[in-house]
Parts: structure tokens; C-alpha cells; sequence
């Protein structure tokens, strides 16, 4: 669970790249144009409110992620807006006035609330928190599409796999039963022409056997495969059976 808490690299980025901005609105709200001629803000009050914003962030992120763990389908996607709007918002909300308050209260380089402050200060953590979980959201419902179609085709594949499995099921003991018959007339009429046969069916489910554990295999082994078998249907059914193989030049 302390996995899925974890601050996911878009929102570390965009907290990283967005901060100084936030930083520098809020203090130009809380000190006006005395920002650009007082070093003593940029040196306190720009990493207080930083450090605020820091935990704002890591406690917005927190619930985020653990609502996305708790309610994870992209059907509960209501559930997860809804609850992130109720939470997130608020405590962006208390954040904002825990500096306005704090800072008024001790007197913060001077500072006294102002008609306006409170309203521009909650404004902009609106904005934030609108643009920002928004973008988390999106990246979250994007990401579990990715999976969700990556979980059909798995799906789909593995569907194709047992329907094959089962199909080579039925048809291998057939097989090997008419191959056992070809072997045994050829014992009595050419042991020669039988030894190759047997060397021939030893290949085939050699190959079967490999394929069935491995599951790939490349187009050499597969040539060969082709070959072996063609050798076992030539030899019960003679002449009356050709085989041409063409590859593209590509996999040649």
C-alpha cells in the first residue's frame, strides 16, 4: 500500500516546476511590490511558504493516490472526483489561511491582512488544486485504460493459446496413430525408409513438445518442423502430396 501513497513522478514534476510560481503569487499577495526591494521576504518568507506548500502538496498527493487505491476502476471515476473535490479542497483551503492567519498573527516581516488577501490567496489555491488533481486524475484514468486494454489482449491471447492446446490435443493422438500404422508396414517392407520416418516423428514431437513449453519459436525451427512433418505425410501418402516453401526475403 506505501507503493501506491508514493508521489508518482508527473505529480513530483509538476509540484517542482509549479512551486516557485505559487510561491512567488502568494508573496506578492501577502507584500505587494515590496517583494522586489525587501531581500528579507525572499530570504524567510519565500522558504516558509515553501515549506508549507511542501506539506500542503504531500497531504493533497497522499489522500489523492490512496483514493485511487481504495476505488481504482475506471467505473468509480465519480467516486474518486467527487471525494478528491470534497477533501482536496478543503484542506487547500485551510493551507491558504494557515498562511494568511500565521503570518498576520506574528506579524511575518511586518505583515497585516489587507481587504482582498484572503480572497486572492484562496483564488489562487483554487487554481492549483484545479489544474493539478485534474492532471493526476487524467494521468490515472489514461494509465488504467492502458492496462485494461493490455489485460484483453492478454486475455484474447490466451484464449487463442487454450483452443490451440486443445485442438493439438485431439489431433495429436490421431496423428500418432497413423503414424505408428506408416512405421509398422514400413518395418516389414523398408527398415531403411522406416528408420528415416521414425528419425523424422522423433523431430516432429521434439518440436511440439519444445513449442508447447516455450510457447515461441523462430521461423528457422519452424522450417525445419514443416519439413519433418511434410517428410511423415510423404511417406504415407507419396507422390500424391507437394510442398512448395516461399519466405519472405525479409526472414530469410
Amino acid at each position: 500500500m506505501n507503493k501506491q501513497l508514493k508521489a508518482t513522478r508527473l505529480q513530483v514534476v509538476s509540484f517542482i516546476s509549479s512551486m516557485p510560481i505559487i510561491d512567488f503569487i502568494l508573496n506578492y499577495i501577502l507584500y505587494d511590490d515590496a517583494i522586489f526591494e525587501r531581500v528579507s521576504i525572499w530570504l524567510l518568507s519565500f522558504p516558509l511558504v515553501f515549506i508549507i506548500g511542501v506539506s500542503s502538496w504531500r497531504t493533497q498527493v497522499t489522500i489523492q493516490n490512496l483514493i485511487q487505491f481504495k476505488y481504482p476502476t475506471l467505473k468509480q471515476t465519480r467516486t474518486r472526483v467527487a471525494l478528491m473535490a470534497s477533501l482536496i479542497i478543503p484542506i487547500m483551503s485551510l493551507s491558504v489561511l494557515f498562511i494568511f492567519f500565521i503570518y498576520d498573527y506574528f506579524h511575518v516581516l511586518g505583515y497585516h491582512i489587507q481587504p482582498g488577501d484572503i480572497e486572492y490567496g484562496l483564488l489562487t489555491g483554487f487554481s492549483v488544486n484545479l489544474i493539478f488533481p485534474t492532471l493526476y486524475e487524467v494521468d490515472y484514468v489514461v494509465e488504467r485504460l492502458k492496462e485494461s486494454v493490455l489485460e484483453r489482449e492478454t486475455l484474447k491471447q490466451q484464449a487463442l493459446q487454450h483452443e490451440f492446446d486443445a485442438l493439438k490435443n485431439q489431433v495429436n493422438p490421431h496423428f500418432l496413430f497413423n503414424c505408428f500404422n506408416t512405421l509398422s508396414s514400413l518395418i516389414s517392407e523398408d527398415k531403411q525408409k522406416a528408420e528415416v520416418f521414425l528419425n523424422e516423428l522423433s523431430k516432429v514431437y521434439r518440436y511440439l513438445l519444445r513449442n508447447n513449453e516455450d510457447g515461441l519459436s523462430t521461423v528457422e525451427n519452424e522450417i525445419k518442423f514443416i519439413r519433418s512433418y511434410y517428410g511423415l505425410l510423404k511417406t504415407r501418402h507419396g507422390d500424391a502430396l507437394q510442398m512448395t516453401i516461399e519466405i519472405d526475403k525479409r526472414y530469410s
